[in-house]
């Protein structure tokens, strides 16, 4: 079955290694091309997606606009309080959920825009954002729309 996407729509595959397939089936695509910087695409679509991976976990998402998408594991130590003095005054954490949830929602504005995350991104104060909790990982979708969620493990 293949997906049909609405504008102002974002499909959110939460999926493993060895089940991408089905996950890029479900919206007619066969195989992920990589533009020189890295960037995923579909060739011969008007479908923009965005791909992350930690361990076994893949966030795929999927949209007629601009979308970007991170996932991270929320139980890696990081040094919470060195890395917030990149962010933006009024995103300063206090846990390390909390730094999590701004750093998965920046890497995913940077896949958004195509630059990747960078000092204008961190600096900047980053709105929006869409978030979930999948076990140990945190995922955070950024583009326009509403985020349906399918989950294939």
């Amino acid at each position: 079955m293949t997906e049909r996407l609405q504008e102002g729509e974002i499909l959110l595959f939460i999926t493993s290694k060895s089940r991408l397939s089905d996950a890029l089936s479900a919206v007619g695509a066969t195989e992920l091309k990589k533009t020189d910087s890295g960037a995923p695409y579909i060739e011969n679509s008007d479908l923009k997606v965005s791909l992350s991976h930690k361990g076994d976990r893949i966030a795929f998402a999927v949209s007629l606009s601009p979308v970007g998408v991170d996932v991270e594991d929320v139980t890696v130590p990081r040094n919470v309080e060195r890395l917030s003095r990149l962010f933006h005054e009024t995103e300063k954490p206090d846990t390390l959920y909390d730094f999590y949830k701004i750093w998965t929602k920046k890497e995913a504005e940077g896949k958004r825009r195509g630059t990747g995350i960078d000092t204008e991104i961190l600096r900047t104060e980053t709105p929006g954002g869409v978030y979930f909790d999948h076990g140990d990982y945190l995922i955070c979708v950024v583009g326009e729309g509403n985020v349906t969620l399918r989950e294939m493990l």
